[in-house]
């Protein structure tokens, strides 16, 4: 029986070897520089078929749930990608959801975007605008029978309303402020108490529950608007100097490809009719662009922070 013979000698055997060698050596090198190229469409793409996990509070947005369902259903058409809103009852909650990555996006008091783009933690999508400008003022609040008082420091020894401890323009810049005037911040008022939301202060205050509050002047407008009555028991005693209204900050890891897409749409809010009607609801007029010079004046007044 004749043997089965090789149509090659082995000196042909040992080239065809080593061209076999160096075929799956430029296909491997191939398949790398591929990936390489590709990774953040790929990455980008992974996101978009999954929901986008948008956190929000009470103290943002209030408890107006009808339209927090509207603007999800809108950005659910706009991305074509599910959205899903988790809503919570502080911004300390949000916070920790979107340092742990189980949010994408989430609308943050000036306060807390600053904390977390510190430590790098998540980065400035986008930030609304108000009377055309991105800018808002806390404002200092009493009971609307209190003619007297016109300043901070002549509330020594009253009942004070806090909004969210996280909250730039309720709780953080008045503190700031007794601490720029000598005085104790937790000796100063007779009692304080936290309400979880700028308008639980509006409301705390025209109650008589406290003597005064601060808030988001934003807030307060907002308020004089939907519920004049409410508003109307309470005075302005003094504002802020302005700086960055509340933010869009998205995930620190996410896509550059996915944040430009979500940026896209908040941008081109003001310029359709519906998504100008739902900024009419919300009393925006819009957003721009991410600007972390808009919270510099908000650094300044949290000087020291401990990594989380």
């Amino acid at each position: 029986m004749n043997k089965f013979r090789l149509p090659f000698s082995n000196g042909q055997c040992r080239h065809h070897s080593a061209i076999r060698v160096w075929v799956r050596a430029f296909l491997l090198s191939l398949t790398l520089w591929t990936a390489a190229w590709a990774g953040p469409d790929a990455k980008a793409q992974s996101e978009f078929m999954t929901p986008l996990r948008v956190g929000i509070t009470p103290a943002i947005i209030g408890d107006r749930y009808e339209l927090i369902e509207d603007w999800r259903a809108y950005l659910q058409r706009r991305l074509a990608r599910p959205v899903e809103f988790v809503p919570r009852d502080s911004c300390s909650e949000t916070m920790s959801l979107l340092r742990q990555k189980r949010l994408d996006l989430a609308w943050l008091s000036s306060s807390a975007y600053v904390y977390l783009a510190r430590f790098h933690l998540a980065r400035l999508l986008a930030t609304p605008t108000y009377k055309g400008r991105p800018f808002g003022r806390a404002y200092l609040i009493v009971q609307a029978s209190d003619t007297k008082t016109d300043s901070l420091p002549q509330l020594e020894g009253k009942v004070f309303a806090y909004g969210d401890v996280e909250s730039f323009a309720g709780y953080r810049f008045p503190r700031f402020e007794l601490r720029q005037a000598g005085k104790n911040v937790n000796s100063f008022f007779r009692k304080s108490f936290v309400t979880g939301s700028d308008q639980h202060v509006v409301e705390a205050v025209s109650d008589g529950l406290a003597d005064a509050g601060s808030l988001d002047g934003f807030i307060w407008d907002t308020l004089s608007i939907s519920q004049p009555k409410l508003v109307e028991a309470t005075r302005i005693v003094a504002k802020s100097p302005k700086f960055g209204l509340p933010p869009l900050a998205v995930r620190s890891d996410m896509s550059r490809d996915s944040a430009q897409a979500l940026q896209r749409v908040f941008l081109q809010m003001a310029h359709d009719p519906e998504g100008a009607e739902l900024l009419r609801r919300l009393n925006f007029d819009g957003f721009v662009a991410d600007d972390p010079k808009l919270y510099e004046s908000v650094a300044r007044a949290m000087p020291t922070l401990d990594a989380p």
